[in-house]
């Protein structure tokens, strides 16, 4: 377990987004969000 996230991925994620743009991070997980609802791969 990394940083007490069962998924490395998701640790990952947190770290990669971490330096980035928070704003922009948050709007592209919401569309990441909507394409897994959507069934869209």
């Amino acid at each position: 377990m990394l940083l007490g996230h069962e998924w490395p991925t998701t640790t990952v994620g947190y770290l990669a987004t971490a330096k980035g743009d928070p704003e922009r991070a948050s709007l592209e997980s919401s569309r990441r969000a909507v394409r897994r609802l959507s069934g869209e791969v």
